[in-house]
């Protein structure tokens, strides 16, 4: 008898979220697949010896961690400044944006990204 398939496949939810921070402001989202998640674990800390004393150390990379998520889970937005619209691949755009609302939207990236280890409940029906 032959085994069923179930499917396993990265499924990207993407949701509208709008922003608390800035008046009729949003970000729609997408979740990261888990390569995509072990990616950005592996950019947030980065290992690196010593040539002084060969010892490993750690580094916390925080801005790269950031900018990796915002050009993989931002979607769309309405978010700009001087009349220009964001871009969140460049990396630029994402040190431009004013820190309030950039720690809201990589608040919510965390929150629309938490796995069931992090949460210890099953991901919501997935959306959209």
């Amino acid at each position: 008898m032959a085994e069923q398939i179930v499917e396993a496949g990265h499924r990207p939810s993407r949701k509208i979220f709008p922003l608390e921070t800035v008046k009729e402001g949003y970000v729609e989202l997408r979740r990261l697949s888990h390569g995509e998640s072990n990616e950005l674990s592996d950019q947030r800390l980065a290992f690196y010896a010593s040539e002084e004393d060969g010892q490993g150390k750690a580094s916390i990379q925080t801005k790269v961690g950031r900018h990796f998520s915002f050009k993989k889970c931002i979607v769309d937005h309405n978010l700009g400044a001087g009349g220009k619209r964001f871009n969140f691949d460049k990396r630029r755009d994402v040190d431009d944006l004013d820190p309030v609302i950039g720690d809201e939207i990589a608040g919510l990236i965390e929150k629309h990204n938490e796995t069931l280890e992090e949460t210890g409940e099953a991901p919501k029906s997935q959306e959209s």
